[in-house]
């Protein structure tokens, strides 16, 4: 009968250890991830981080996040709040993509869930826009989110947005103005 019980505790020991064993993993999303923006608008979108463990991630690359160049281009990347020391925050109008890195600073940890970066855009032209991520599971150079040597990036997912033509505003059709102290009123054709 002890050996059944030492057994039995054995065994829910070992599964609490494998269970707080687990590899963690992280995804990377676009926010928003779909709409329709005017040309001619800026418009910005989040790169948002979420690991599914506390105090794994030591770093963030973002090799590359690409967007169609003809349709949209970036006016200004700021940083987010989820690891302190920035290595690269680069981007290419011409060429059409992101790159970004960051770290945790002083061998501490990075944030495990919230903005890594915020990116402003700008409509050129209308037509539809994909912005995806060069990412493979478990490839070391290309978007990654890494955790003690080892890229725990699972997913990593885009946004389609569409580029339409500015609205019109119709013209006033009348106006007053002030001369020598007599309003007037002036009517347009």
């Amino acid at each position: 009968m002890y050996k059944a019980i030492a057994v039995i505790f054995l065994l829910l020991v070992a599964m609490s250890l494998a269970k707080t064993c687990q590899a963690a993993s992280a995804s990377l999303s676009l926010s928003p991830s779909f709409g329709d923006r005017e040309a001619g608008s800026i418009f910005s979108v989040q790169v948002l981080l979420d690991a599914d463990q506390a105090n794994v991630v030591d770093g963030i690359d973002i090799h590359h996040l690409h967007f169609d160049q003809s349709k949209i281009e970036v006016t200004d990347i700021t940083e987010g709040n989820v690891c302190l020391n920035t290595l690269t925050n680069e981007f290419n109008n011409i060429a059409g993509w992101i790159d970004f890195s960051q770290t945790a600073q002083g061998g501490g940890k990075c944030a495990s869930s919230g903005t890594v970066l915020i990116i402003y855009f700008q409509g050129k032209t209308t037509g539809a826009v994909n912005l995806t991520f060069d990412f493979t599971p478990s490839a070391t150079d290309d978007t990654n989110v890494a955790s003690f040597g080892a890229d725990i990036l699972n997913s990593a997912s885009g946004a389609s947005f569409t580029i339409t033509a500015p609205q019109e505003t119709e013209a006033p059709t009348g106006c007053a103005i002030k001369i020598n102290n007599d309003a007037g009123a002036v009517n347009s054709l």
